[in-house]
């Protein structure tokens, strides 16, 4: 086969559009009319609460969303893959895209050796010898930044901490040359200075490699030190898109706005933090017009009654608000 990251960094890896999710009776929309766009060599993060269908979303890129409505186009580097046969769609999962789940410790197999497991992926996609397999598996538990790699390979993920299963999980990931990579909330249960090192990593190997990753997280910390873009998702739709340092200079959306204000201020000797208030909207049961309107400080009755469309300010950038925040400032 052919290498199939592409060189420049412009192609995008990555085109989504009208992506829908539903359950099979069609009453719950989980994902709702998603479009974005990853580039090769950048990293796109998905930013929301929990609930907002961020991860609904990665399932349903991998097609793994187990008996549940999709529609809309997936487009992984000029073929859409939305309607690519099952037997196919396993070839390109762990080849052409990969992913990393939340949780290291649930997504390993415990009673394979981390090492047998990633040469299963290299063995299965790639085609390699035996042995083959074992000394690439060896040279990608060293690349992902493992100390004794050859030790890594045959121990068992009970044995090693957490970090060093999620660093497992990225060689997995990246076994295969992925031109993709979706990383489901990568830093999850790992302490400060371990999810440090695992974006770090991250960062390391998509410049590295020129791959694109759609970074799943609700941690603005990291998002505003690693993503190049962030698109903002609430209630099962995107609201905001933007480049990371226009985001946070200027979150125009009231949503994004409130996350933003939810941070803690280090300066502020207030004991107080603040809270956007009310709650996140049941799927089953959503409010009319834009999801966000009941918990807004700024909407009117034209919130009640629509989904504000996309308004643009720049290249790739909307915001779907009647009354977004530069527009009241």
């Amino acid at each position: 086969m052919q290498p199939r990251s592409p060189s420049d960094p412009r192609v995008a890896v990555l085109d989504v559009a009208a992506l829908t999710v539903t359950t099979p009776d069609n009453s719950i929309v989980i994902v709702n009319d998603l479009t974005l766009q990853v580039a090769a060599g950048e990293m796109l993060a998905l930013l929301g609460e929990s609930g907002c269908g961020k991860s609904m979303t990665s399932l349903a890129l991998m097609r793994l969303t187990n008996g549940l409505n999709t529609s809309g186009r997936i487009t992984l580097l000029g073929r859409d893959i939305a309607t690519t046969p099952e037997k196919a769609m396993s070839a390109i999962r762990g080849r052409e895209m990969a992913m990393i789940f939340q949780n290291p410790m649930s997504a390993l197999n415990p009673v394979r050796s981390v090492g047998r497991q990633i040469s299963e992926t290299v063995r299965r996609h790639m085609g390699l010898s035996r042995k083959a397999a074992r000394q690439r598996a060896i040279a990608l538990l060293e690349e992902v930044g493992l100390a004794d790699p050859v030790r890594c390979y045959d121990a068992y993920p009970h044995e090693l901490s957490g970090g060093m299963c999620q660093r497992v999980m990225i060689a997995m990931a990246i076994s295969c040359d992925p031109i993709l990579l979706i990383a489901d909330e990568p830093t999850t249960a790992l302490d400060v200075t371990i999810q440090k090192q695992i974006m770090d990593l991250l960062h390391i190997l998509k410049v590295r490699r020129g791959m694109g990753i759609l970074m799943i997280t609700h941690d603005l910390g990291v998002v505003a030190t690693y993503a190049d873009r962030v698109a903002v998702m609430y209630a099962g739709r995107l609201v905001e898109q933007a480049d990371v340092h226009t985001l946070f200079s200027i979150p125009r959306h009231p949503y994004t706005r409130g996350l933003m204000d939810s941070m803690p201020d280090l300066e502020d000797a207030s004991d107080l933090f603040y809270a956007i208030p009310g709650t996140v909207p049941e799927l089953r049961a959503l409010p009319p017009g834009c999801s966000f309107a009941p918990r807004c400080t700024r909407a009117d009755t034209n919130c009640t009654h629509a989904f504000p469309g996309h308004t643009t300010f720049g290249a790739n950038s909307f915001v779907c608000c009647f009354h977004p925040v530069e527009a009241a400032t």
